[in-house]
């Protein structure tokens, strides 16, 4: 029996692993002239320099070689056949609160869809991998910013989070906190086992982390 990503790279991880954080490896390519500016903008003064996205991805058909893939600016995106997938599988949010539409330049009928949960986690993740910054005092959202957190490998270690975030967790989920050196910060995605084991039955060879239940 072929190993998944996740029991390859964390195999003793995996075996208590609670959920998955998404790790799509594959990279759907943006148009060339694409720019960050028109996507985001900024959240607010207090916020500032962080951004929200405000408009839908463009990508040309080419620029997206797989399934499951890794947008830019931090997003992750699947394609039609896959969402059809999970949504008849049967999700606990309204789909349309979760899948936002990627297009082409001329805009007539979605090419894939970036995963953007309007379910957050209550409390910030647990791992050394996080070094937290602050908590903006107007809109609550975590700055956090990434330590040099990769193996040797350059794979990423195992996530933990909290029991009261276990709990609470939905089928699709954003971290409360963003992460990002400046500029554009973006959440994680962590999704269910059911729905991990779901997408790994279609395709066993997505990239997905293990997440695990740790201490406060």
């Amino acid at each position: 029996m072929n190993k998944t990503f996740a029991q390859k790279h964390w195999p003793n991880e995996d075996k208590y692993a609670v959920a998955y954080l998404l790790y799509f490896l594959s990279v759907g390519n943006s148009y060339d002239d694409s720019i960050h500016d028109d996507f985001f903008k900024p959240c607010h003064k207090e916020c500032h320099p962080v951004s929200v996205h405000y408009k839908d991805f463009t990508c040309p058909r080419s620029g997206i070689k797989k399934d499951y893939f890794q947008l830019d600016w931090g997003y992750f995106g699947i394609s039609t056949m896959l969402k059809e997938r999970i949504t008849s599988f049967g999700i606990d949010d309204d789909p349309e609160q979760i899948f936002r539409p990627i297009w082409t330049k001329k805009h007539d009928e979605p090419i894939a869809w970036s995963i953007e949960p309007s379910h957050i986690l209550p409390e910030l993740l647990i791992s050394d991998d996080y070094d937290y910054r602050t908590v903006c005092p107007v809109c609550g959202l975590t700055h956090a910013v990434k330590k040099d957190f990769v193996f040797k490998n350059g794979i990423c270690n195992a996530v933990y989070i909290t029991e009261k975030s276990f709990v609470s967790l939905h089928d699709f989920n954003y971290t409360k906190e963003s992460y990002g050196p400046g500029g554009y910060l973006a959440r994680d995605v962590i999704i269910s086992k059911r729905i991990a084991d779901h997408i790994l039955s279609i395709f066993p060879r997505a990239e997905l982390c293990p997440v695990l239940i740790g201490k406060k």
